[in-house]
């Protein structure tokens, strides 16, 4: 009875409520993919070829990937610098591809210490300016799974900014797995 509660729950409002709606890892399916960190890098949009990633799919199992632009729209978010020479982040929504992913920037937790991702709290109608060392709570696009339509979740941390080469360099984990809010790296639970 709690499972198909929780399912219908799940299902109905979204990844958000999973973590306050009272299901625990119990009715959760079983982790397919376990988590890892990963170094990547993004061009800019502007000012870079078109052939360069630019942009990041983080609900593409089994890991977060770069895409280009040109080629796809289902990516999250995608890296630009302004005319300021500030590094921005731009969630999908903010440029009116889809309605739902988020950025978050964590100021009082490091990469490592964030385990679990924050529930509700992200950006996304607009650019978050990051700096190396700034780390990032980051939120899908909806996408469906065996538990209904929800968010994949996922972190990373600014390594470099080169302004000369427009280019990001970042280490991410994403937790892939459907109705997981688990942001360390192995196998989750949660």
């Amino acid at each position: 009875m709690r499972f198909q509660h929780c399912a219908i729950v799940v299902g109905l409002i979204t990844g958000a409520a999973l973590a306050g709606s009272g299901c625990n890892d119990t009715v959760l399916p079983n982790a397919l993919y376990d988590n890892r960190v990963d170094t990547l890098m993004l061009t800019a949009v502007d000012g870079t070829p078109v052939a360069k990633a630019s942009a990041l799919d983080i609900a593409t199992p089994p890991a977060p990937r770069p895409m280009r632009t040109d080629l796809s729209t289902a990516w999250d978010f995608v890296f630009n610098i302004d005319t300021l020479g500030r590094a921005l982040l731009i969630p999908s929504n903010a440029l009116h591809l889809s309605n739902s992913s988020g950025l978050q920037l964590i100021t009082n937790t490091s990469f490592s210490e964030l385990r679990v991702a924050p529930g509700s709290g992200y950006n996304s109608d607009s650019a978050t300016v990051v700096v190396p060392g700034y780390v990032v709570a980051i939120r899908s696009r909806l996408v469906n799974c065996e538990l209904g339509t929800l968010f994949y979740y996922g972190k990373l941390r600014v390594l470099t900014v080169d302004l000369t080469a427009r280019e990001l360099t970042f280490e991410v984990l994403g937790d892939l797995n459907c109705g997981y809010r688990s942001l360390e790296p192995g196998h989750p639970t949660q």
